[in-house]
């Protein structure tokens, strides 16, 4: 059915149209049919129909009741079996529809004039859900509420045991927002009263008490009804089923979500559950995403006025908690800091002392608190705010997780995952993760996450770069310091040399306290380090290890510093300034046992680092590799700070570690990186080589060629680029030893570039004076 042009059939015609087709009862193709469906017209049982024509003829009204206000309850029902008229009745109730292939009853309120006002569905005496007839859509509390139609409505359908219950959601709705419940005798709306009110004092939130059976039933059904959630949130609900709830506590005020300007649909209600085992569970019912969950309320930082909320339920569960004489739980005590104090809980103040001396520090004892309850001590330092006032009127911001590592490394244990020091601080622990407090052993738990005990905390006060401060946390088992948030990128600091700056301030106020650092307090890969019980940077602990080489005798041998090539390229040794800033800004290492000798080529690009200690190459580094935009792709830096990469080793790179070895008569370490195994992949390329084959790309080649053992020309073969390879007379010496079984390092091979520049001469090396024998005369 197509109008002009193709274009849409033209309205005033249809009925016109219609007539034709049933007078002259023709049959429609599918196609057909479909294009007068798009257009609002029907082909049922053989026959056209508009939209309200369709309706009045196969959707009936059966009057179940009318009221003195001219209402009147009806059942709406279809008898065809027509799935064209089973899908104009879901279109008229588009709200209504409870699952797929599920066929809910439907009824409605109608007033004196057959207009609908109420709709609802219901499936096996459930009422499901309701449909509100107007042009604004109310909400369902405003409608079921506060609309006296709708009380009629559902009040009727519970009187004529057309319904028996009602939806969850709606139950939860009716509760949370207007405290009351649906009498399932009368269809009455009953208001639901607390046994009593309960509150400490007026700073904090008042409870309302509920013993009510419906009430606790709710709290159930709402905890099992959403544990099935999927999404972002992750609940605890069935660590406590069944919990054997048996009273509820909730807030008479509401807390809101500051995120969003909608009062009612974003409230947000806290209770607390009492278990059979007198045990206070939080609960979270949050309107706004429909769920409801057993949660430690409150754990969040958000703003200044989330914080004063929290701070203000936590006093108040709190109090709840020693009125009502019930026990918390372990994870809501450690997120909340709550600790227990004479048989009653309250929430951890510190007392803050005042060390004298310099840098400025105060000391937070823990030894008078319960092991168990240390966690939850420490938690609140860590996290909690406006509670470290120095001096009256001075005001510290608290410390946030990614200052300090305590909470970090304390979340993995309790997740039971294995915690590496400066990995992501923006891993996230589950609340099921944190509620295994619950079935933990503290003492087990400690050892995890500290070493030893920590009985005290020190907040240290470090100044440096321009006028600028920093709070150093640290834990202390005795005199021992167990933990420090010493980290660079934590610090914020202005620029290298500040660490050493830091450093200096941390050691004073450890000797002038007694204390000593423990050897794992900081993590290997940050600047900042402990060193024989003190802290040092990157750059001290190497020139220190620089230094004791030297006196020990095991750097600075060769007599020259420096080895000039013929082609402008420069084998250089490199100062302790100089290494150890390239050891700390450039390798994730404590320390480089061996002193460090930089290739530079005549265009001051850097082409590697050797490595060597007692006369012997340890190491090789290479350039690593960027992008470059300009070229796409990947290319190898020219920085000293580039030369980082122990894989990247380059035949220049190798030719002139071999021309210092000729030069200084070095030897070479067994390192993996320029040792070839027989048998080995590396093995058979050289077999391959031999015979000027073609090899693919790849690692296993690269090693080869990086070592000077094959030479290569790129070549196609089938379609790919491979590498046509032969033998070096390095790699002809190399398959000469791989093949008697002989392994092979690269070092030993070859002598390298000899071509020094003309006026250079190795220094002669001094020989120690063989002493004389002493003449032996034996007796018989």
């Amino acid at each position: 059915m197509k109008g002009k042009n193709n274009k849409p059939p033209i309205e005033k015609y249809m009925l016109r149209v219609l007539d034709f087709i049933n007078g002259m009862k023709l049959k429609l193709s599918s196609t057909a049919e479909s294009d007068f469906r798009r257009a609002g017209y029907f082909w049922i049982e053989k026959k056209m129909y508009t939209r309200s024509e369709a309706i009045k003829a196969f959707i009936k009204k059966d009057v179940l009741a009318s009221f003195p206000d001219g209402n009147s309850l009806i059942r709406v029902k279809t008898e065809s079996k027509s799935d064209l008229v089973k899908e104009l009745f879901r279109d008229l109730y588009p709200d209504l529809q409870i699952g797929y292939g599920k066929t809910a009853d439907i009824y409605e309120l109608r007033n004196s004039d057959d207009i609908p006002l109420i709709s609802g569905a219901v499936d096996k005496k459930k009422l499901e859900k309701i449909q509100r007839h107007t042009a604004l859509r109310e909400s369902l509390i405003e409608s079921v509420i506060k609309g006296r139609s709708a009380r009629e409505f559902v009040g009727e359908l519970i009187r004529r045991k057309i319904i028996t219950a009602v939806n969850d959601k709606m139950a939860r709705d009716l509760f949370w927002n207007e405290r009351i419940k649906i009498n399932h005798k009368t269809g009455a709306f009953d208001p639901v009263k607390p046994e009593k009110d309960i509150t400490s004092d007026k700073k904090h939130v008042t409870w309302e008490k509920h013993t009510d059976d419906d009430q606790v039933k709710m709290v159930q059904q709402s905890l099992q009804a959403s544990g099935g959630y999927s999404g972002s949130f992750s609940g605890d609900e069935d660590k406590w089923t069944p919990m054997g709830i048996h009273r509820v506590y909730i807030t008479k005020e509401k807390m809101i979500d500051n995120d969003h300007d909608d009062y009612e649909r974003h409230a947000k209600h806290f209770v607390m559950a009492l278990t059979k085992d007198n045990i206070l569970i939080p609960v979270e019912v949050n309107l706004a995403m429909d769920r409801t969950s057993t949660t430690d309320v409150g754990t969040g930082m958000g703003g200044a006025d989330n914080q004063i909320r929290r701070a203000k339920l936590i006093n108040s569960v709190v109090a709840l908690a020693n009125i009502e004489k019930a026990k918390l739980t372990k994870s809501f005590k450690y997120n909340s800091g709550i600790i227990r104090d004479d048989k009653k809980y309250k929430v951890f103040e510190p007392k803050v002392e005042k060390l004298s001396g310099k840098p400025p520090a105060i000391k937070i004892g823990l030894s008078h608190i319960p092991l168990g309850d240390r966690f939850a001590a420490i938690n609140r330092i860590v996290t909690g705010g406006k509670i470290r006032s120095r001096e009256a009127g001075d005001h510290v911001d608290r410390i946030h997780d990614h200052d300090t590592e305590v909470q970090l490394k304390l979340d993995y244990a309790l997740a039971d995952q294995k915690y590496t020091r400066g990995q992501s601080v923006w891993h996230e622990v589950t609340q099921e993760d944190s509620s295994n407090w619950e079935d933990t052993d503290v003492d087990k738990l400690y050892k995890k996450v500290f070493t030893g005990t920590p009985d005290a905390i020190y907040l240290v006060t470090v100044t440096y770069g321009t006028n600028k401060k920093h709070e150093v946390f640290m834990l202390a088992d005795g005199s021992t310091v167990v933990e420090v948030d010493g980290t660079t990128e934590r610090h914020d600091l202005q620029s290298w040399g500040d660490h050493e700056t830091v450093a200096n301030q941390l050691n004073a106020f450890a000797d002038a306290n007694n204390l000593d650092y423990h050897k794992e307090a900081l993590g290997d890969k940050e600047e900042l380090r402990i060193s024989g019980g003190r802290i040092a940077t990157g750059s001290m602990i190497q020139k220190q290890q620089l230094e004791k080489l030297k006196k020990g005798g095991s750097i600075g041998k060769e007599g020259a510093d420096e080895i000039p090539f013929k082609d402008g390229t420069n084998l250089t040794r490199m100062s302790q300034e100089e290494q150890a800033e390239w050891v700390r800004r450039g390798l994730d290492v404590r320390s480089l046992p061996g002193e460090g000798w930089k290739v530079v080529n005549k265009k001051g690009n850097h082409l590697g680092v050797i490595v060597v200690a007692n006369q012997t190459i340890n190491q090789l580094y290479g350039p690593d590799f960027d992008w470059d935009s300009d070229s796409g792709s990947m290319v190898a830096g020219t920085e000293l700070l580039d030369m980082t990469n122990k894989q990247s080793i380059t035949p220049d790179l190798l030719n002139y570690a071999l021309g210092g070895k000729t030069a200084f008569g070095w030897n070479a370490k067994a390192s993996s990186q320029v040792m070839i195994q027989p048998d080995s992949e590396h093995h058979k390329i050289l077999k391959q080589a031999a015979k000027g084959a073609t090899v693919k790309d790849n690692s296993h080649f690269h090693k080869v060629y990086d070592l000077g053992l094959v030479k290569a020309e790129d070549t196609e073969h089938r379609g790919q680029t491979q590498k046509s390879i032969s033998l070096t007379l390095s790699g002809e010496a190399a398959l000469k030893k791989l093949n008697k079984g002989t392994k092979v390092n690269a070092l030993t091979l070859g002598r390298g570039t000899k071509r020094f520049k003309a006026g250079w001469v190795a220094p002669k090396k001094k020989v120690a004076k063989k002493k004389a024998k002493k003449k032996v005369t034996r007796r018989r």
